[in-house]
């Protein structure tokens, strides 16, 4: 039997500490920002040139903005996973409209593409685990 090495998938584990609904939102994020190397989640606003930077800054973001979030008295989860308020409104941090570093306006799609790849995503990690449970 051939072990293939885990690498990126390793990395997203380490920073989600057992929390399948950060982990959904980080590879939702993954695939919105489609980000090349040192840009993987989109994260522009400090130094981040490797994969392993850019991941723990998103996860530390998402996790800074859930709190935010809560504290304004809003529901930021549900059965686990992001809601789709929570999203929108971290996308509207993440990928803000009408600035320098989106001239071709790709960031009014960043709302809808990580909401419907973390609702793809979340149905996906249930169905999987519905087959052990």
């Amino acid at each position: 039997m051939k072990i293939r090495p885990l690498g990126d998938r390793a990395i997203v584990s380490v920073h989600c500490h057992d929390d399948l609904g950060l982990a959904v939102a980080l590879m939702a994020l993954r695939k919105a920002e489609n980000g090349a190397p040192g840009r993987e989640y989109g994260v522009l606003s400090m130094p981040a040139p490797t994969y392993a930077d850019q991941l723990r800054i998103a996860a530390n973001s998402l996790r800074h903005r859930e709190r935010e979030y809560r504290d304004r008295g809003e529901r930021a989860r549900q059965g686990g996973f992001f809601t789709e308020g929570f999203l929108r409104a971290f996308s509207a941090r993440w990928a803000p409209l009408h600035v320098e570093n989106d001239p071709k306006g790709l960031n009014s799609a960043h709302a809808a593409n990580l909401v419907a790849l973390a609702q793809k995503y979340a149905d996906t990690a249930l169905a999987a685990w519905s087959t052990v449970a």
